[in-house]
């Protein structure tokens, strides 16, 4: 589908580190661009007063 190649994944890795992903080079693009669009979604609605609640007065 798509030109990709099989994508590779350690189901029993018990750390993340040990986590392994073999991605073709326009599906990895694909995937960075969509990890970057929800972490900048997720910016936008931080407010300053949600670092104040969880500092220690």
């Amino acid at each position: 589908m798509f030109g990709m190649t099989t994508t590779h994944l350690s189901v029993l890795a018990t750390d993340i580190d040990q986590l392994d992903l073999h991605l073709a080079d326009g599906f990895q693009l694909a995937v960075k661009a969509i990890v970057a669009l929800f972490l900048f979604g997720i910016a936008l609605d931080t407010k300053i007063d949600d670092f104040r609640d969880v500092s220690p007065a």
